[in-house]
């Protein structure tokens, strides 16, 4: 019986990866990763000499899935011939990481034990650099080809996030850069429910310790002409302020001063 541990390198090159997943990574009989960057297949070739990328998975302009079958083929083979194998993904390895979950499925099945470590995400760089609590007007989260073709519900009083606007509805592997021919449709639908002079962020976190994230404040309108790349993240602001019932507070035996922000905090 073997053994999987999912992990992840965090956003930061050289800076996210937690001691529990470098613990893992020098205790594994070999190490599968996936690296957005040079620095992190360098930390990680440096924790453990038994080591293989799986970016040789992907062929250019092929669909995706079928790089995400050969990594879970790659797994499931390591850990049928060695007690504990170790796969690191970039970020958080269950965040937009398709391929983790049906590795430790299949995995199970096949009677190993399989765990997943966590780690820094997108959203948690993106919550810090851009100041944003997401439960102070609550926060929801799409993948933005999801968002669109599933025409999926919202409410835009609160805080909306579209990952991957810069892959939006293009399912193939481009070694290169994405065209975003579909970006006007986006931007048409969520004018449905945004005026046009809406303020939205094109965000995309710092990969390196000494550099800065990319943070694009434009109107909803001009998203099209936006700086967008394929690790761009759109965020839409709040429309409006979400106003208190008066019958709710009463029935719940709260006042408004129980619920309220502190004065010298809601003005930030």
């Amino acid at each position: 019986m073997g053994h999987l541990i999912i992990a992840g390198s965090g956003i930061k090159a050289g800076a996210h990866m937690t001691l529990e997943t470098k613990s893992w990574i020098e205790s594994a009989d070999v190490v599968l990763y996936l690296a957005a960057e040079p620095v992190t297949e360098h930390q990680i070739r440096s924790l453990n000499q038994n080591t293989k990328s799986l970016f040789e998975c992907y062929r250019d302009r092929e669909n995706r899935f079928t790089a995400y079958r050969r990594m879970i083929d790659a797994a499931l083979q390591a850990v049928e011939e060695y007690p504990l194998v170790c796969v690191v993904f970039y970020g958080h390895p269950g965040v937009f990481v398709y391929p983790s979950f049906r590795m430790m499925q299949e995995a199970r099945r096949r009677g190993h034990l399989a765990r997943m470590l966590p780690a820094i995400s997108a959203d948690s760089c993106l919550y810090a650099d851009l100041e944003i609590d997401p439960a102070r007007d609550g926060c929801q989260s799409f993948e933005a080809t999801d968002f669109l073709v599933h025409d999926r519900q919202f409410d835009s009083r609160s805080l909306l996030i579209l990952w991957q606007i810069g892959m939006l509805c293009d399912a193939s592997f481009r070694a290169s850069s994405y065209a975003n021919e579909k970006m006007a449709i986006l931007v048409d639908m969520l004018c449905r429910f945004y005026p046009k002079n809406h303020r939205v962020i094109v965000y995309e976190g710092a990969q390196f310790a000494l550099c800065e994230p990319k943070i694009h404040y434009c109107e909803l309108r001009n998203l099209t002409v936006a700086p967008i790349s394929p690790g761009s993240t759109l965020v839409v602001l709040p429309a409006r302020r979400e106003s208190v019932k008066a019958s709710r507070l009463k029935e719940l035996g709260l006042t408004r001063e129980d619920i309220m922000i502190e004065p010298e905090l809601r003005s930030l």
